[in-house]
């Protein structure tokens, strides 16, 4: 649920109206290929509705395909500030490795809602990071020059060292938005098991290559 209150300081500028398509879709009337359409789509121009968010289930093949970057980095700080939209989560990130296309070395995420100055915007399905963390990021350009997560907690994956060993995995961010399943109900989202960090790797480049899965 996203859940608003009143007040909040306009510090940030406005970076588009919401287009056609939204972040949170109802279950589908038309064919799933248009609804993870207007997903990404919205998810691109930071649209939502007041209500219940319903996620587009997406696999690692089609986050891979609609991302235009994909990047193992370290949360460098978090910042809330907000617009005529409402509340943003501006996530800074160093960029570690590149798995796919091309970032800057510092890069800021920026994503719906957050808590300020006593306001709390929560919304389902947007992940949340603390500075020193380190994730796999799969992103889509913002018009304002920031980026978004494609599929929000889909897209991301925090990684993990194993306490013997020290191995690393990447664990797929817990989704507790609802998704649209194969008949396009609306069900809770399937556990996602943990890779490690070579296969996920390996994975992604094959995918991004053409050789898909």
């Amino acid at each position: 649920m996203i859940n608003h209150s009143k007040d909040v300081s306009q510090d940030h500028a406005d970076v588009g109206k919401p287009a056609s398509g939204c972040a949170a879709v109802s279950p589908p009337e038309s064919p799933a290929v248009r609804v993870r359409t207007a997903l990404v789509f919205g998810l691109l121009w930071g649209a939502w509705p007041a209500a219940a968010t319903t996620l587009a289930r997406l696999d690692l093949a089609e986050i891979t395909a609609h991302a235009a970057a994909v990047v193992r980095a370290r949360c460098l700080a978090v910042r809330v500030r907000g617009d005529s939209n409402g509340l943003w989560t501006l996530t800074s990130f160093e960029r570690v490795e590149m798995w796919k296309g091309k970032l800057p070395l510092q890069f800021v995420v920026r994503l719906p809602g957050g808590s300020a100055a006593g306001r709390l915007e929560s919304i389902e399905g947007t992940p949340r990071f603390v500075p020193g963390e380190e994730t796999v990021l799969f992103l889509e350009p913002l018009r304002n020059g920031d980026w978004t997560i494609v599929g929000w907690s889909q897209g991301t994956f925090r990684i993990r060292r194993e306490a013997q060993g020290g191995a690393e995995r990447a664990v797929p961010d817990s989704l507790d938005a609802r998704i649209l399943g194969p008949r396009g109900a609306a069900q809770n989202a399937a556990p996602r098991p943990a890779l490690s960090i070579e296969r996920l790797r390996a994975t992604v480049a094959r995918i991004a290559a053409g050789d898909l899965p």
